[in-house]
């Protein structure tokens, strides 16, 4: 007889938190969730970010983040104006180069005193010497040149089995000596 009661009384707890799980379940959405809003539809979009691009809140496109927002006040400048500066900002080198934004690249201050055929010559001995970075590679620093051998592949073969048999060359291999 107990255990008709103990089983009773489970059933009847199970019962009940499922049924207050079901109510939470359904009421959960209507009092959390705000009413579905109708879509937008393409004209109203359209209108949207017409009016986003007139005010200047529109980021152009590709530039992510807001570090290269455009600026909220208009040039004082005129376009003759603000050629005439860039001209002379140019002459001046203060501009930098197209795709070099960072402060890393920036171009030498002084004109060369080489001639074109000059400086030719010094940058082919400068590639036959093995000193030019190659392209892409700007913070790459090759190692020097190694001392070109003068003996033939059989000399270096002679001498290769020579230092081998007098175990000079560890072949990789666990030895006891």
């Amino acid at each position: 007889m107990a255990s008709k009661s103990l089983f009773s009384g489970v059933a009847v707890a199970l019962l009940a938190t499922a049924s207050q799980f079901a109510v939470a379940q359904t009421a959960a959405p209507q009092a959390t969730a705000p009413a579905p809003a109708a879509p937008i539809t393409r004209a109203e979009r359209k209108k949207e970010t017409a009016a986003e691009n007139k005010a200047g809140e529109l980021t152009p496109a590709g530039q992510a983040g807001p570090s290269m927002a455009m600026p909220k006040e208009k040039s004082t400048l005129t376009r003759a104006e603000r050629k005439k500066q860039t001209a002379a900002e140019n002459m001046a080198g203060e501009l930098t180069p197209a795709g070099q934004a960072g402060p890393s690249m920036t171009m030498p201050k002084e004109k060369s005193t080489l001639t074109r055929a000059e400086r030719k010559k010094q940058t082919a001995a400068e590639n036959k010497a093995g000193e030019l970075i190659p392209a892409g590679q700007a913070g790459y620093t090759p190692a020097a040149p190694k001392d070109k051998s003068t003996l033939t592949r059989a000399e270096r073969k002679k001498e290769t089995a020579a230092a081998n048999k007098a175990g000079k060359i560890n072949s990789g291999e666990a030895s006891d000596r």
